[in-house]
Formats: C-alpha cells, sequence, structure tokens
C-alpha cells in the first residue's frame, strides 16, 4: 500500500512537471547551422523536399506562391506556413536580449512585406508556436514567379526530439511496473 501512495505521488509530480509551461528554447545560427535546399519544379510532396523542423514544422514550397507546412496545410495560403510567425532583421540573439518581442512577430507573407526576395541575405527568426521555440533562418535563394519554386536557406540546427520522448516514454513503463 505505501509503495502505491509514493507511486501516486511521484506520477503526480511527473504529470504536474509535464503539464507546467515549458520555457522557450532558442536555437542560435552560432550553435550550428543546417542548409537545406529545394530545387526548382522539385515535388512538394516528396519527403525530400521538405525540412523537418520539429514535430509540427515541416517547410516546403510549390512551383510558385510562399512556404507552408506540409504538416498542417496543402498548399501555400496567406497565414502559411502555419504554427509559426516570423520576424526579418533581427537573430534569436535580440530575442533573447530583449530588443525584439513576439508582439513584432508576423505571418510569413506579412513579416517580409509580401516580397519574399527580400528575405535573402537578412537575418530572421522563425517562432514555432506549438513547441515555443525560436530558430534563426537566413533565406540564401529564392526563385521568383512561376520558375519553379527553388528556395535554400540556412538554420540554426534543432535536435531531433527522440531523446526526449524516449525518456517521458520510460517514465511510462516504469510507472506502469511500479503498479503492478
Amino acid at each position: 500500500m505505501q509503495s502505491c501512495v509514493v507511486l501516486s505521488i511521484a506520477v503526480g509530480v511527473v504529470g504536474a512537471a509535464a503539464c507546467s509551461a515549458p520555457a522557450a528554447v532558442y536555437y542560435q545560427s552560432s550553435s550550428g547551422t543546417l542548409d537545406f535546399v529545394k530545387a526548382d519544379f522539385a515535388d512538394p510532396m516528396d519527403q525530400a523536399n521538405w525540412d523537418i523542423i520539429s514535430l509540427s514544422v515541416a517547410l516546403t514550397r510549390g512551383d510558385n506562391q510562399g512556404i507552408y507546412n506540409v504538416f498542417t496545410e496543402a498548399q501555400y495560403n496567406e497565414f502559411a506556413p502555419g504554427g509559426t510567425i516570423w520576424y526579418f532583421g533581427a537573430t534569436v540573439q535580440d530575442v533573447i536580449d530583449g530588443a525584439i518581442t513576439i508582439a513584432d512577430f508576423d505571418y510569413w507573407a506579412l513579416a517580409h512585406g509580401n516580397a519574399p526576395s527580400s528575405t535573402v541575405g537578412v537575418d530572421g527568426v522563425m517562432y514555432i508556436q506549438a513547441e515555443d521555440i525560436y530558430v534563426d533562418i537566413r533565406f540564401t535563394q529564392w526563385t521568383m514567379g512561376n520558375n519553379g519554386g527553388g528556395f535554400a536557406y540556412t538554420r540554426g540546427i534543432i535536435p531531433a526530439p527522440s531523446a526526449s520522448f524516449a525518456l517521458l516514454g520510460g517514465m511510462g513503463m516504469f510507472a506502469s511496473r511500479r503498479r503492478r
């Protein structure tokens, strides 16, 4: 009986910790970068042409228009990429320092004034809303018009989420074993 009480308390603490609001996470280019390229006329439905950034965001682009999140959208729309907001002209360090705040961010198209080619060579920050993640990003190429939808960028590296899920999964296994 006593071990059941301890288990309940332990599970309650783990549950409370898992339910509390996480602190924002920052991925800066200074900690390593990843280069992504989608070639002109490359199939946006082919996962090889997606940049899977997190559990909620994978970016690609059709043969024209803007980028979108294949996890939430079938094609570009004015609010794309879903689950993200953007700021151009600053870095994640500016967020950390308080020079820009979440109130300064906007949808991708509005953040660059509906001129995506203007982002080439400009530091930017992508905020992933579901995971409270800020990522440094700098577009390095943008194909204009109906010329194939190519684009490229360099962004801060986000570690694969599998380690966190393995840890939580292991806790679940431990808890289920203790209940027997």
